[in-house]
């Protein structure tokens, strides 16, 4: 299992700590570092997603991951003063994203699933589906 966000975030603390209860390994993907865990991935036709991340000087194949728990924060929010830190981990984080797409096993947040959520309009539509009484919107 893999989580991806930061230490102090509560849904991100209180995930970790319950996979720690059961005994569940996890790679924490903490986006606070300044050092991403390095990440290697592509896609290979017939083998699909091959690569690895290091964490803690430890490699571990993205075949072993199982499930994965994406929790972005805004990268731009971590160093605002400082551009090629920026740059980096919008990049690590968007990889991770990328990973997330096209990896086999349980995604929770997984992107592409969420892209409902940031259009009001769209669930208004399906609401209205649904037979609830929606409020005439200015759009």
């Amino acid at each position: 299992m893999a989580v991806l966000g930061l230490p102090d975030d509560p849904p991100c603390r209180l995930l970790r700590e319950a996979l720690a209860r059961q005994g569940t390994p996890t790679l924490f993907l903490d986006q606070s570092q300044r050092e991403r865990p390095l990440t290697r991935a592509r896609l290979v036709p017939g083998q699909g997603l091959v690569g690895t991340v290091t964490v803690a000087g430890c490699e571990h194949a993205l075949s072993s991951i199982t499930g994965l728990y994406l929790r972005p924060s805004d990268d731009r929010r971590l160093w605002p003063n400082d551009a090629a830190a920026t740059q980096a981990a919008l990049a690590w984080t968007r990889c991770w994203i990328d990973i997330a797409e096209t990896l086999r096993g349980t995604v929770v947040n997984r992107v592409s699933a969420m892209a409902s959520n940031a259009s009001k309009l769209y669930q208004s539509q399906i609401l209205a589906a649904e037979g609830f009484a929606v409020p005439a919107m200015l759009m």
